[in-house]
């Protein structure tokens, strides 16, 4: 039973809205997401640190906290890989680096970012679930981002973006052109009316 939640992250489906960034090619609707529809994209990027792609920005207030989450497939690589919750210079930013295979490595905090926890979770399809908690010290624009983090290649399937006003990360929200918001569920039982 979940309480009602928020996703900001507009087109949240396949970090399609903004795409790519240097050395990054994008391929929507390449891999299979957590539900079995191929709407998960493919990002490939060669001997280019600089590659990066990111879904559409988000502003974020200062000291509030904000939970990033995606869903994310490696396919093959060598360069270890950021996931960061950040803006689009990366000034402001908080998240983790990784290794090819998704294996934590350290925490990656820009200038004004601070990262609470994180997670890495395995899910269906060979997909891992990332869920990155932290807060910014000045009010940003900021939106989560897979980025190559040293030279070498990287081959990843992205999907299913969310980023929430939380402390946590709840149970996945599509967005098209605008934040969704679901209601708080509801259990019913033969004796009573439950809700978070």
């Amino acid at each position: 039973v979940e309480a009602a939640a928020t996703n900001l992250q507009v087109h949240s489906v396949g970090f399609t809205n903004l795409g790519p960034g240097p050395g990054a090619t994008v391929t929507a609707n390449y891999g299979l997401a957590p539900d079995g529809t191929t709407t998960a994209s493919r990002m490939e990027w060669s001997a280019i640190a600089n590659a990066y792609l990111l879904a559409a920005g988000v502003s974020c207030g200062a000291g509030v906290t904000f939970t990033g989450s995606f869903y994310i497939k490696p396919n093959s690589g060598t360069s270890n890989v950021y996931l960061w919750v950040a803006d689009s210079s990366t000034a402001h930013r908080f998240g983790i680096t990784v290794t090819p295979a998704l294996a934590f490595v350290a925490t990656s905090v820009g200038g004004v970012g601070s990262l609470t926890s994180y997670t890495i979770t395995p899910s269906v399809n060979g997909l891992f679930r990332v869920t990155l908690t932290g807060s910014f010290s000045s009010t940003t624009t900021a939106s989560t981002w897979v980025a190559g983090a040293s030279a070498g290649t990287g081959d990843y399937n992205p999907a299913w973006a969310q980023l929430e006003e939380n402390t946590f990360a709840s149970s996945y929200i599509p967005t098209t052109s605008a934040a969704v918001t679901r209601n708080a569920d509801v259990l019913v039982t033969a004796d009573s009316v439950v809700s978070p």
